[in-house]
């Protein structure tokens, strides 16, 4: 209970977040990664 009362405005934020966001932030974390192995 305490760490819901800590963070009381995350699940709402998760509710509101549409899949379309959801997939912009896969696409960009796709990218990072494959940076990250050209860097390798």
């Amino acid at each position: 209970m305490v760490e819901r009362q800590s963070r009381p405005g995350v699940e709402p934020f998760l509710r509101r977040s549409r899949p379309g966001k959801l997939w912009s932030w896969v696409c960009v974390g796709l990218i990072w990664l494959s940076e990250l192995e050209l860097w390798w």
